[in-house]
């Protein structure tokens, strides 16, 4: 296989983002739109609300993206962590490592920009080779889902924070 770039998004990979996420989602869930639409929604969103958005790409060809979005946690406002997703990566590229490499060049980002921990609501055969850990009861989010997961990128601050994980506006459309 050729070498896999990774690189943050950029303004003119917008419409190809849009495609490969309505396309894969579409293909998996059966949605598409919701996931695409959230994530022009959470671009737009005012600072604090950073993103961390990143893309593969092969032959320049884009076959694969992740997306990172600022959460709150209620208890703990001064605790800065963030949302994984969507991560999309064409079927065609699929099982040849491009989601993991996105992975984990996103928790690398996270960590740079001082994110504490990153939640995930996704598959349970695949997130937790990353260190994603189901929530305790204590902890949890607006979704409430048995897929609610979490990876501490600071070690021990899971331990330090319980209640809400809150999801901005635009996540609401998904609950």
């Amino acid at each position: 296989m050729k070498e896999i770039s990774i690189r943050a998004e950029t303004v003119s990979d917008y419409t190809a983002i849009r495609n490969l996420i309505v396309k894969v989602f579409h293909e998996t869930y059966g949605s598409g739109e919701p996931e695409a639409t959230l994530v022009e929604q959470l671009r737009q969103l005012p600072q604090p609300n950073t993103t961390i958005s990143l893309i593969a790409e092969l032959d320049q060809a884009l076959v694969g993206q992740i997306f990172f979005s600022a959460l709150q946690l209620e208890n703990h406002p001064d605790i800065p962590v963030c949302a994984l997703a969507p991560l999309g990566v064409y079927r065609q590229y699929q099982q040849q490592g491009i989601g993991s490499q996105l992975v984990e060049k996103g928790l690398e980002e996270c960590a740079k920009q001082g994110y504490k921990a990153v939640f995930v609501q996704g598959s349970l055969r695949y997130y937790p080779r990353f260190g994603f850990i189901p929530l305790r009861a204590d902890l949890y989010t607006i979704f409430k889902s048995d897929h609610d997961m979490v990876l501490e990128l600071e070690k021990g601050i899971i331990n330090k924070i319980s209640g809400l994980v809150d999801y901005p506006e635009p996540w609401q459309a998904l609950k």
